[in-house]
């Protein structure tokens, strides 16, 4: 590290040639101003000591190098990294999570983002299809230019939430009110009676294995936490109208419980009591996995296809 076009690494002598051997993975700054903390391997100075001979070429010290560790500018920020040096080489950001506490859990790339600079690095993605009453582990990762994937930066997130969730990429609409559903899980099979036989044999050839159900609610907007009843209908024409588009969906309950769906035939409303009170119900059939990336691609609920991440 230098100060000043000085060495220092620690020990006794910190501002003379000699660099003590030391494995450093904290550095704390303080107690003064800086405008920049510029760390590079020790043997540039040596290799590279004709620049700091002259005075007037201070950009040294705000560039990144090939031997630079770390260079913070504090330009608006306390961060500190290599994004400069290397913006020139990243195509895209893909974000991605999978379930932590599950055994040979995979990542899902839910975004990918275009880079052309720095200030494309921020971001906001909000993931609509995460289970309630789970922990995921989500990723960020810089994509090269060849397709190939840096090093991910991963931070874990519980998720939860109350009452029914749909969604969509663009879409979410949740209800707690007057929540009422069944589930069927199907298979398909043959029964065969035989004459001899006072039971008859029920056959198995196939691998169908979904689920069915049938939901009802009361769906209603929140405007300033409040529930907007005088609203209420545009809300819910709005919500009819996604529901019948055909595009497929994701439904989840607050137990934990979620599904890959296509909602099937008529969509029905009833009022119950009050004429504000109305019931919204619907049929739906499960479609896929909703952990599986190819199925959510193929379903159009996210953008990257799995089997080819290479970027355009």
């Amino acid at each position: 590290m230098l100060f000043n076009g000085k060495n220092m690494s620690g020990g006794n002598n910190s501002y003379s040639h000699t660099t003590n051997t030391i494995n450093y993975n904290l550095i704390t700054v303080g107690y003064g101003i800086y405008d920049t903390l510029h760390i590079l391997d020790g043997l540039y100075y040596y290799t590279h000591s004709y620049v700091y001979d002259t005075l007037s070429d201070t950009s040294i010290y705000d560039q990144w190098l090939s031997e630079t560790l770390l260079l913070s500018t504090f330009s608006n920020s306390l961060s500190g990294g290599s994004i400069d040096l290397n913006i020139k080489y990243i195509s895209a950001i893909r974000i991605k999570r999978k379930l932590a506490n599950q055994y040979n859990s995979k990542y899902i790339t839910l975004f990918e983002k275009t880079v052309s600079s720095v200030d494309d690095l921020i971001t906001t993605e909000y993931d609509n299809y995460a289970k309630a009453k789970n922990t995921y582990t989500y990723a960020v990762c810089p994509v090269m230019k060849d397709g190939t994937e840096g090093e991910l930066s991963e931070t874990t997130v519980y998720s939860d939430f109350c009452g029914v969730a749909l969604c969509d990429r663009e879409h979410l609409y949740f209800t707690e009110l007057e929540t009422n559903y069944s589930f069927a899980k199907n298979h398909s099979e043959s029964i065969v009676k035989t004459l001899y036989n006072k039971y008859p044999y029920v056959i198995h050839n196939d691998i169908i294995d979904y689920w069915t159900g049938s939901m009802s609610a009361m769906w209603v907007g929140i405007n300033d936490y409040e529930y907007d009843l005088e609203n209420a209908f545009i809300y819910r024409s709005r919500f009819c109208d996604w529901l019948n588009n055909g595009e497929a969906k994701i439904l989840k309950l607050d137990d934990g419980r979620e599904w890959l769906i296509s909602i099937n035939d008529n969509i029905q409303e009833s009022s119950e009591d009050h004429w504000q009170k109305v019931i919204t119900s619907f049929d739906w059939t499960e479609i896929g996995d909703c952990e599986n990336a190819k199925d959510l691609y193929n379903t159009g609920l996210i953008e990257k296809d799995p089997d080819n991440y290479a970027v355009e």
